[in-house]
């Protein structure tokens, strides 16, 4: 076989595309993920407002103060993903793009861990706040019911879990290829004309 100069290329691992196609889907659902959880929290303030405020106890004997507490706890869970999420994404798309080599280059071991770890415990977190909102449903399916029916939207709150589940998956894929890019720049490969 015959290689013309200027024919040849290093070798680049197929692992750095996936790479990119998992960094945007992860960025895509985890804002997803975020403005759900907003809308999720606004939702359950207007169930516990919308309390009879003539009753001195609200659903199970709490008090209208420690609802808004509880919920609250949600909140703050949610506003951390959010922050991490933001954060991730603005660090790893600095690693990524800025820099004279890929982060698949044997050099950039650094910068490949740091990603690896954010992700993984983006992914963490990301799944703990799902969950915590995955256990209000039965809680909200209450107050749809008589004698508070309240106007909860639950398919947000079923939507708001499932896509802190998926966006939780794909954190973890990309740690995971994020452990397995690695290319040789000592590696050519002949191009196609």
């Amino acid at each position: 076989m015959h290689i013309e100069k200027g024919s040849v290329r290093p070798y680049r691992s197929p692992v750095g595309t996936w790479v990119w196609i998992v960094f945007g889907f992860t960025c895509l659902t985890g804002l997803i993920f975020a403005a759900l959880c907003s809308a999720v929290y606004s939702g359950f303030l207007q169930v516990v407002d919308g309390f009879d405020e003539q009753q001195p106890e609200t659903p199970n004997g709490v008090s209208h103060e420690n609802w808004c507490r509880l919920f609250w706890g949600a909140a703050v869970s949610a506003a951390f993903a959010f922050v991490m999420i933001v954060a991730f994404h603005s660090l790893a798309l600095f690693l990524l793009v800025c820099s004279c080599h890929s982060l698949g280059h044997p050099g950039r071991g650094f910068g490949r861990a740091f990603i690896m770890a954010a992700s993984f415990w983006t992914s963490f977190h990301v799944l703990n706040v799902a969950l915590q909102f995955a256990s209000f449903e039965p809680l909200m399916s209450m107050f749809n019911d008589p004698p508070y029916d309240s106007d909860f939207n639950r398919p947000m709150l079923t939507a708001c879990v499932a896509t802190g589940i998926i966006s939780s998956i794909l954190y973890l894929i990309l740690g995971l290829l994020m452990l397995f890019w690695k290319e040789h720049p000592d590696l050519m490969q002949a191009c196609g004309n």
